[in-house]
């Protein structure tokens, strides 16, 4: 299977949640942008180190910034940051602020995801592909309002998306990949 059907499939299965792009899509929309903030991920210590610095950040700058969707979103984001420690040298988080509220993009210098073993990785719960407990990507699909996904050899971003404005607890939601 290509990625445009791979990127079809995956749309269809989590009604717009999760979405796939290439990398020349991920450019030509976020390239532009300027982040609030750049913090580096270079180790273990780095998950909790983040986790707060984004908590503080936000809590200044985000009047609905509460529970319990803050510690939803935090939660997820703590599963983008780990993965990047755990499955690749490095990376950064871009912090951001929509109308809606916060979003994150997570980078890191690794090899990508395979294609191959994609789906296993995205919907799986308890797929690892270095021991752990698999349940990174189906955390952050319950928390965020839409994942994005762009990979390569050079890295994985994934864009973070939440929505503070909605009603209910439950923060992953159906969209539109945009």
């Amino acid at each position: 299977m290509d990625f445009q059907a791979y990127q079809q499939v995956v749309h269809m299965l989590t009604q717009g949640t999760l979405c796939l792009m290439e990398q020349a899509e991920y450019e030509a929309k976020y390239d532009h942008e300027k982040p609030l903030m750049v913090l580096p991920i270079q180790g273990k210590e780095d998950v909790a180190h983040i986790r707060h610095v984004i908590d503080s950040f936000l809590q200044e700058r985000i009047p609905n910034w509460k529970d319990p969707a803050r510690n939803r979103i935090l939660v997820g984001l703590t599963e983008a940051v780990t993965n990047v420690v755990k499955h690749t040298p490095g990376g950064q988080v871009l912090v951001y602020i929509d109308e809606v509220g916060p979003r994150f993009h997570v980078l890191d210098e690794g090899p990508g995801l395979k294609l191959s073993s994609l789906s296993y990785l995205l919907f799986a719960k308890g797929f690892s592909t270095s021991g752990s407990l698999g349940a990174g990507f189906p955390v952050m699909m319950a928390f965020f309002k839409q994942i994005l996904v762009c990979s390569s050899p050079e890295g994985t971003k994934l864009v973070l998306r939440s929505d503070l404005s909605q009603a209910s607890e439950e923060l992953g939601g159906s969209g539109r990949c945009s």
